[in-house]
């Protein structure tokens, strides 16, 4: 699976990641919590559901190592991936940084990502209509997402930059169209020159 192909979805809104704690274990002196990354464009009325049919993962569980008491079987938490104020911030980077809290190697740890692509088109809301592939997790995949976006960055920079500077010399142009003819011939000797 390359993650590149859902940028523009996730870019435009119609996909969105969100973690997922899968479980968790008392070991006495640490509690260890796993989650998966999750990639959708599922209907939110539907997600739960997705989850728990395709990564296997029970509505509830007891399965906490000494603490035996049941609890919900996992917990999804959408991620915010809008950007600050700026709009040449990097909100991959900022998704990688955030996720950075949640891969420690000993207490915590993400083990993969899952795509579930939902058919929008399909009659009713029905789980068989999705799709799921799932990938190893690690940082080297968000670092594709993040190097596309400082490309598109990059890019839109340069176009802002166009923009000023065009805007700029229609400004001059109309600046100097409204000047006297002798103080026009007096701009184009000194262009001349």
């Amino acid at each position: 699976m390359d993650i590149l192909e859902f940028k523009s979805e996730i870019d435009n809104g119609n996909f969105k990641f969100y973690i997922v704690k899968t479980g968790w274990r008392d070991m006495a002196d640490c509690v260890v919590s796993d989650y998966d990354l999750v990639l959708s464009n599922s209907p939110e009325i539907i997600l739960p559901t997705l989850i728990h049919k395709y990564l296997r993962l029970p509505w509830v569980t007891s399965d906490h190592g000494y603490w035996k008491h049941p609890t919900p079987g996992f917990e999804v938490t959408e991620l915010d991936l809008s950007s600050d104020d700026s709009k040449f911030s990097n909100k991959y980077r900022d998704l990688e940084n955030y996720l950075k809290a949640y891969q420690d190697g000993n207490c915590k740890n993400i083990r993969s990502i899952h795509t579930l692509t939902y058919d929008i088109e399909s009659n009713g809301v029905n789980e068989e209509y999705a799709k799921h592939e799932v990938i190893k997790f690690n940082f080297k995949v968000l670092d594709e997402l993040i190097k596309s976006e400082d490309e598109t960055i990059s890019k839109c920079k340069k176009e802002a930059r166009q923009k000023k500077a065009d805007a700029k010399f229609n400004q001059l142009v109309d600046d100097i169209s409204q000047l006297s003819i002798a103080n026009k011939q007096k701009i184009l000797a000194k262009l001349v020159k």
